[in-house]
């Protein structure tokens, strides 16, 4: 008699870990991931911080002989005064002096501090282990900012092994006391899968909400995202604008960029407005928003938002934003050099390159424009109907009819022309 041979259960999900190294960003305390296609991973963490509010012209005397006496927040504070340079010349060395005195007595601020600084290389050596045992110090006394930076540190690998879970704990129990920053990036974790066995929409966005409602504008830009495209919510585009604009009057480059969309199109019960689209427009590019040097490129182009038609000054945002592989830009730019206008000169080389530039990604209409400079020829280009047959295919393949048209002729002028 043989004995059934039982299934082995299923393993479980695997938690998902980093798809690439998290880095530090040039930008103080903001982390990003490499590998990401749609959009970059962002974390946010902070420096120093403290209880100082309100500063008095005697409080350097007062903290430095109370510090002396071995008054525990005294010592906090001075080491502050230090390390801010506030009543006092910054001394960084003495700040890391006064915050090991509290430190060591416990103190959780002057414990996550001192994890600060030697994190930082800031008065000392740098050091990741020494930052680790101040941090790990503080977050037993459940400090939250030391819970977020632990977060970080596993996410960083910095003195522990890289751990998309151990960062998701960490970053819960710094959210659960309300600190946005460890609610922020405990919704790009739930955004991403990143310590879960699969990334949670729902979750990601609830996360979001309440750090934007804490004043994070990365957060309160994600917020407008979900109700814009029914991610991890129902789609309302009025509540959308309202959170574009919270986060673009914040100064948030790409909330501006999308409040700027908001004017231009009409969009969430918003009456279409030009002129304040151009204005929003205008602040993202300057702040180097391709998308929104592109808008600002074709609103010079052609006059609207209240801008008299500039061709030059159009040129100027297009050839930015084209720089950065904005396809329509590079379109508009050969389309623009194609016939010249104002003080633009007419440029068929340059109007090659970037229909050239546009068609290779794959753009329908610069692959048409391609196949008639091809057919017909110019000052520049010669007439090539092998090359104008190409593009006409790959055009026509995406359904642009007058490819399809042109396409037909050529291959007609092939059979009475075999060497075609």
């Amino acid at each position: 008699m043989t004995t059934p041979t039982e299934t082995p259960p299923a393993p479980p999900p695997a938690i998902k870990a980093f798809t690439a190294a998290v880095y530090e960003s040039p930008v103080k305390n903001i982390y990003f991931i490499k590998g990401l296609v749609s959009e970059k991973f962002e974390l946010y963490g902070e420096d120093l911080i403290g209880l100082l509010i309100d500063i008095q012209a005697d409080s350097f005397a007062y903290y430095y002989k109370n510090a002396g006496l071995g008054t525990l927040e005294a010592q906090h504070q001075l080491a502050l005064m230090y390390a801010l340079g506030k009543g006092v010349d910054l001394d960084e060395k003495k700040a890391v002096y006064w915050f090991r005195e509290a430190a060591q007595r416990g103190h959780y601020r002057g414990q996550y501090n001192l994890a600060v600084l030697c994190y930082r290389g800031r008065g000392l050596p740098k050091d990741d282990e020494q930052a680790l045992y101040w941090l790990r110090k503080s977050a037993a006394q459940d400090t939250p900012e030391a819970h977020n930076l632990l977060g970080i540190f596993s996410c960083l690998g910095r003195g522990v092994a890289v751990d998309s879970r151990q960062a998701v704990e960490c970053f819960e129990k710094a959210a659960q006391q309300g600190h946005k920053y460890g609610r922020f990036n405990l919704a790009m974790m739930y955004k991403n899968g990143f310590g879960f066995t699969s990334a949670d929409e729902a979750h990601a966005f609830n996360n979001f909400l309440r750090a934007g409602e804490l004043g994070i504008a990365e957060a309160q830009n994600q917020v407008g995202v979900g109700y814009s495209y029914g991610i991890g919510v129902a789609v309302n585009k009025a509540r959308a604008v309202e959170w574009y604009r919270k986060a673009a009057e914040q100064g948030h480059i790409r909330g501006q960029y999308n409040l700027a969309a908001v004017y231009e199109f009409g969009l969430g019960g918003v009456e279409a407005d030009d002129k304040n689209a151009m204005e929003w427009y205008r602040k993202a590019a300057n702040a180097e928003d391709r998308d929104a040097q592109y808008h600002l490129g074709v609103f010079y182009l052609n006059g609207r938002g209240g801008l008299r038609k500039h061709p030059e000054e159009a040129e100027k945002w297009l050839l930015k934003a084209a720089a950065q592989d904005i396809v329509e830009a590079q379109l508009c730019l050969a389309n623009l050099y194609a016939t010249g206008s104002g003080n633009v000169a007419q440029d068929y080389e340059q109007s090659l390159h970037y229909y050239t530039l546009a068609a290779e990604r794959g753009h329908k209409e610069a692959q048409f424009k391609l196949g008639l400079i091809y057919e017909y020829g110019n000052s520049s280009v010669a007439k090539d109907y092998k090359l104008a047959k190409q593009w006409y295919q790959k055009a026509s393949a995406q359904g642009h009819g007058e490819a399809k048209i042109n396409l037909w002729w050529i291959q007609w002028l092939k059979w009475l022309l075999p060497y075609v």
